[in-house]
């Protein structure tokens, strides 16, 4: 009788479980994309970014000028450059912010188009994957969507 109450339990467990409706992995949406084709595509259409990059080789330039000189150059020169890089740097941080909200944005915005439950990017552990399911021109396109969205010319 005993026997018989233990199967009967295993079996209640055994179907309660297979009712159980759980996700396959055969039922996620998995695409990809190259974050860095979509930041050198956000950074390259950035004027202020490369502004700042202008700005940071040529005082990166007149700074190894002033070290490189044999009279060593003036010291309140050289303190004034770079002191104007790290401000440079801390706008050139600002700006990434920006740069990773509005695509994650429009990460956000693709996923959902495309019922995708996760997306990789291609450098970090996608060994292969059929060129269908990359996303990152999808991505860019989105990103260009949110700047014609959010520009002041359409408000």
């Amino acid at each position: 009788m005993k026997r018989i109450g233990g199967i009967f339990l295993f079996c209640l467990i055994i179907f309660s479980c297979g009712s159980v409706k759980t996700k396959d992995s055969a039922d996620y949406v998995i695409r990809y994309i190259n974050l860095n084709s979509v930041y050198d595509y956000v950074y390259s259409n950035s004027n202020e970014a490369l502004d700042i990059q202008r700005k940071l080789d040529s005082l990166n330039k007149k700074i190894s000028d002033i070290e490189n000189q044999e009279t060593g150059g003036s010291r309140s020169e050289l303190l004034y450059y770079k002191g104007e890089v790290v401000k440079l740097k801390d706008q050139e941080k600002k700006l990434k912010t920006d740069f990773y909200a509005r695509i994650h944005t429009a990460l956000k915005n693709t996923a959902s188009k495309h019922n995708a439950d996760f997306i990789l990017n291609s450098g970090d552990g996608v060994v292969y994957s059929r060129p269908v399911y990359d996303l990152t021109n999808e991505v860019i396109k989105e990103v260009k969507s949110l700047e014609y969205r959010t520009s002041p010319a359409v408000k």
